[in-house]
């Protein structure tokens, strides 16, 4: 993540920020979702009579809030961009778009236990199609930043590559 924020402010890439920030709204999430799941499994006692459950409702609340702020601060800066235009680095951009790909491709491996052999006789008590709805939602999401790091990469290549191509189409 910190990776991807350096290389964005090089390559002047508002993609490869957005990118960043979407990892850190991720990390946030799941660390108040942690906190929050820790809270609501403590017992009543005499201030909370009815125990701490609606700390999860708090979390995800605290979680839509730092998603909110974090896009306002992204449309922002694209006005920015649109109102002063900078030259964007292609190449770093599309090596940093490729590094997020790699590590999208191996949490999504690792989160869905998909591996190059079978172990005979493993029976965790898991249905095969069942799992954790938390877990497939994880892998599922996994996917989805996966995509997003392939239309940064390819964003990439057209303003590294086709430079012509921008020159026509945006008059830059």
């Amino acid at each position: 993540m910190v990776g991807e924020v350096v290389g964005g402010v090089f390559a002047h890439s508002l993609a490869v920020l957005t990118d960043a920030a979407h990892m850190l709204s991720d990390v946030s999430a799941f660390a108040i979702s942690l906190i929050a799941g820790y809270y609501a499994l403590r017992k009543s006692n005499a201030a909370h009579t009815f125990g701490y459950h609606r700390a999860e409702v708090l979390g995800g609340a605290i979680s839509v809030l730092i998603i909110w702020v974090v896009t306002g601060i992204l449309v922002y800066e694209a006005i920015l961009r649109v109102i002063n235009p900078q030259d964007v680095d292609g190449r770093l951009m599309f090596f940093l778009a490729l590094s997020g790909i790699i590590v999208n491709v191996v949490n999504f491996f690792v989160l869905s236990g998909t591996h190059a052999h079978s172990h005979k006789g493993d029976d965790n008590g898991i249905e095969e199609g069942k799992g954790s709805l938390a877990m497939r939602s994880a892998v599922i999401h996994v996917a989805g930043d996966c995509v997003q790091s392939v239309g940064v990469g390819v964003a990439a290549v057209i303003i590294w590559r086709w430079t012509i191509f921008m020159t026509f189409t945006f008059g830059r």
